[in-house]
């Protein structure tokens, strides 16, 4: 159980979509022994799952409390994408092929590895190989039931749903060589001497194209990455936030739907890493984006990027590819009506940076922190600063730090402190030595007001609560990790 529990949460806490995958193994065996008429210990086995569940929850309690509790939708699990994109049918869920490109040939010797057991095995290896054909099957029909749009959620992509049916097959094939081993000899001369050599044909057709991928040494992986081509415009990119538009295929960064079956995203810079993943709770800034957005698609605006200044956004990407060319990857093309919206806003310039990857500086902006003229944005409600016409005039505040963390500038007169964070007290700003304290702007972001001009110094403190309950979440999994170091070393001793 400790061993289970502590595997499943470290999975749950880098992929929360796998907890659908784990879910579905454990219903599809017990519907394969059913079938099978072997019994393997329902009510065992489920309070084992059940408890290791429970400590992979306990491992994970602070992101659980932020994303389910808080707003429970299967967009917390499932994400934003759609099916408009995947092309994937029955025939290839069945070759256990994630995309259409590959050998028709080669894939279906993973189905024929899967019959030798079911006409050689006895017993106990016999019911196995029925389990191992409950989970193959399993599988191949969620994607086909995805694919179909039957269900009223997405379901994640194909290769996380075949996960069950390539456990099968692992599962049918070592049952295969079980019953080639000890049943085979206890059948009479017949066809059943030539499975074997049908077996050995399926092994080379699914091993085959595994060994011609090992050959270049990167396993059919792109040459190139989104990082690649993006990191030149890093240096252009000040300081200030990102927003990614989109299929969720292709986005490094979790987001909300837009558009019907794209995905729009926010991140701290061009660079992307496996982070971006973890999304924050929804907050008000969330849906003022969005509203954004859906007004420059309605021609309601000119001047979009005045609207997303305040929320921090200095550039917009297109992503329509998910490695740049000459590599190959998941190609999906983004609507003429995006593109045409954006490009009919006079505070975006437009740049290709490569092909299917476009960037658009929004002239706009306003950074992460910056001063504002006084009674622009304190007290003022979006609505009512999207009304106006003028942009505002603004002096971005210079980070001291790489984490972003802290700030100073010099505050002119009749100036306030406009900061792009949804209004929190762990933000501490003085002036000339003397403390501020925040106020609400623009309905959801941070500000700050004084009456005279001089040194601002802004910090942003974590709260004391959040460091309390990171360290237990910290202890608990030094506990269970060393729980699980000690039941494996005593399990080693008993073995011995």
């Amino acid at each position: 159980t400790l061993t289970l529990g502590f595997l499943l949460g470290v999975v749950l806490s880098f992929s929360p979509v796998s907890i659908v995958t784990i879910l579905a193994t454990l219903v599809l065996l017990c519907v394969g022994s059913v079938v099978a008429g072997w019994p393997i210990g329902f009510s065992r086995m489920t309070l084992i799952f059940a408890m290791s569940c429970m400590l992979a929850a306990a491992l994970n309690l602070p992101w659980i409390l932020d994303n389910f509790v808080a707003e429970p939708s299967w967009t917390s699990i499932f994400g934003t994408r759609s099916n408009a994109g995947e092309s994937i049918n029955i025939f290839d869920a069945l070759r256990l092929s994630a995309d259409s490109a590959g050998n028709s040939i080669f894939g279906w010797g993973f189905p024929v590895l899967g019959v030798a057991p079911l006409l050689l095995a006895r017993g106990e290896r016999w019911a196995w190989a029925v389990r191992g054909w409950a989970l193959y099957l399993g599988g191949v029909a969620a994607v086909w039931l995805g694919g179909m749009g039957y269900l009223p959620m997405v379901l994640p992509k194909a290769e996380t749903l075949l996960v069950p049916s390539a456990l099968g097959i692992a599962i049918t094939a070592a049952m295969g060589v079980g019953a080639l081993q000890r049943d085979l000899q206890t059948y009479r001369f017949g066809w059943r001497q030539l499975v074997p050599i049908t077996t050995v044909v399926a092994f080379l057709l699914a091993v085959l194209p595994t060994l011609g991928s090992s050959f270049s040494g990167d396993w059919g992986m792109p040459d190139d990455q989104l990082n690649t081509v993006l990191t030149i415009q890093e240096e252009n990119l000040g300081d200030g936030r990102v927003l990614w538009i989109g299929d969720d295929d292709v986005l490094a960064q979790s987001g909300q739907q837009f558009a019907g079956d794209f995905t729009v995203a926010v991140s701290s810079n061009l660079r992307s890493t496996f982070v971006d993943r973890w999304r924050p709770p929804n907050r008000q800034a969330d849906h003022l984006l969005l509203e954004s957005l859906n007004l420059a698609m309605q021609n309601g605006t000119s001047n979009l990027g005045r609207l997303l200044a305040p929320l921090g956004i200095t550039d917009i990407v297109l992503v329509e590819r998910s490695a740049p060319l000459p590599s190959k990857g998941l190609v999906f093309e983004i609507p003429e009506s995006i593109k045409l919206a954006l490009s009919r806003q006079l505070d975006l310039t437009k740049s290709e940076i490569a092909p299917g990857i476009t960037r658009y500086e929004n002239l706009s902006a306003l950074g992460f922190a910056a001063f504002v003229d006084s009674g622009s944005t304190i007290g003022i409600e979006f609505r009512e600063y999207a009304a106006e016409s003028q942009n505002i005039l603004a002096a971005r505040l210079i980070s001291v730090d790489k984490f972003g963390k802290s700030y100073e500038g010099l505050l002119p007169s009749d100036s306030e402190l406009f900061l792009a964070f949804p209004f929190s007290d762990s933000w501490r700003a003085s002036i000339n030595g003397e403390d501020i304290q925040p106020q609400v702007s623009l309905d959801w972001a941070t500000g700050f007001s004084y009456n005279q001009s001089g040194l601002v110094q802004l910090n942003y403190e974590t709260d004391s609560k959040h460091l309390l309950v990171m360290a237990l979440q910290s202890v608990l999994w030094v506990v269970a990790l060393f729980g699980l170091l000690r039941a494996l070393a005593t399990a080693r001793r008993v073995a011995q």
